[in-house]
């Protein structure tokens, strides 16, 4: 992918850190938006409260088209004004059970769209305020009952501002593969040719280093060649993989229930990379353009040799094709702190959103290498795992009738 570029005049330093930081991963995502101090827009790189991208040659109702086909796969409800704006107004429950509205909106003009910061309300009530409040408002009673409360319940209050922390980090990365792919695909060479994808070697591994995830194939992604399989049969089959993981119960048990043959059950055994207590929670996915983005929080997945097992979240950016599928690295966006040198969040350098203790912010040097080791043996056991079950004429059995 080429570099993305915001085009506006008088770029702040907070926008060239950014735009080094973030320079052309395929298959990551830019953070377009960003937490804000209060309210309920959130904030952007900028420091403004919208973002203009600049396509020469585009007239207004070119535009718009273009982004009714990208928008295809986002599930809310529209309120459009041809070829002038575009507003998303839906809702999103989170594993913490919170439930959480949000508005999103597009305007367009000759060789320009302006994408506006995106507004988040959550489901909640606070005394005195009508309506629904913002996460900060919400946050703020919270830490005001706790900083009364100096007795048992303290861990309690700290606990439900983590918690919706951690909500609203999981919106803000919706919002920004949302606005990614919107980015992107508004280009003409945005289109994906598969005959240019660089099929997978033999080897399957990763190293992490301060700025994600690499490879052993040297590239942002992995390609799998599927002879005779079409577009459709691949897309249905990660479906399939994913209904099964998301389902009640461990992946495990759920493939026995179905009768499965042996060789396919052995594939999810223990050596798989999930925990065998706790199945993955497949939290989000997002289909805009010919991207698929899988979200995945797998607990008691990462395991060093020296400490406990590890959380992790991370998400996969998928493209199908006839006869091929396209996974980009995957984008670490949660790690539990027994792998942040135990401050999650606060020590450590950051890399894919993710503030860790693994390498040392000013020299970049390794200071947890078992840790280190173990996400990158818990990826390369996945991503082989996939290709093992898109190898696998036994599942076919699943939808046989």
């Amino acid at each position: 992918m080429k570099s993305k570029k915001i085009m506006r005049g008088g770029l702040k330093i907070s926008l060239l850190i950014f735009t080094m930081f973030y320079c052309s991963l395929s298959f990551g995502y830019r953070e377009y938006f960003i937490p804000s101090k209060s309210g309920a827009q959130l904030g952007n790189f900028e420091g403004t409260q919208h973002l203009v991208f600049e396509y020469p040659g585009k007239n207004a109702k070119e535009l718009y088209q273009r982004a009714l086909e990208i928008f295809r796969g986002v599930t809310a409800k529209e309120e459009r004004l041809e070829n002038i704006s575009i507003d998303f107004y839906g809702e999103q429950t989170k594993k913490s059970g919170n439930k959480y509205y949000y508005r999103y909106s597009v305007k367009f003009k000759d060789g320009k769209v302006r994408v506006d910061n995106p507004y988040v309300l959550i489901c909640a009530t606070i005394p005195g305020v009508a309506g629904f409040p913002d996460i900060y408002a919400y946050m703020s009673v919270i830490e005001g009952m706790r900083d009364k409360d100096k007795e048992k319940n303290r861990d309690y209050y700290e606990n439900s501002i983590k918690v919706l922390k951690d909500d609203l980090s999981e919106l803000i990365t919706y919002f920004n593969y949302i606005t990614d792919d919107f980015v992107e695909f508004l280009k003409p060479e945005s289109l994906e040719d598969p005959s240019k994808w660089t099929p997978s070697g033999n080897t399957i591994s990763f190293t992490l280093t301060p700025e994600g995830l690499k490879n052993s194939n040297e590239s942002d992604y992995f390609v799998f060649e599927l002879p005779g399989k079409s577009k459709c049969d691949i897309e249905a089959k990660i479906s399939l993989l994913i209904n099964l993981l998301s389902s009640s119960g461990m992946a495990e048990s759920q493939l026995n229930n179905i009768n499965l043959p042996v060789e396919v059950q052995e594939l999810f055994k223990l050596t798989s990379p999930w925990s065998p207590d706790c199945f993955p929670v497949i939290s989000t996915t997002i289909k805009a353009g010919p991207y698929q983005t899988i979200s995945i929080r797998s607990n008691g997945a990462i395991r060093a040799p020296k400490t406990n097992s590890g959380n992790i979240g991370y998400d996969l950016n998928i493209i199908y094709a006839d006869g091929k599928i396209k996974i980009g690295n995957p984008k670490i966006t949660y790690l539990s702190q027994e792998y942040t040198g135990g401050y999650e969040g606060i020590v450590g350098y950051k890399f894919a959103s993710v503030k860790t203790g693994i390498f040392n912010e000013k020299d970049m040097s390794v200071l947890y290498p078992e840790h280190k080791l173990a996400i990158e043996e818990h990826f390369g056991s996945l991503f082989s795992l996939i290709r093992r079950y898109l190898n696998s004429d036994s599942f076919e059995k699943i939808c046989s009738w």
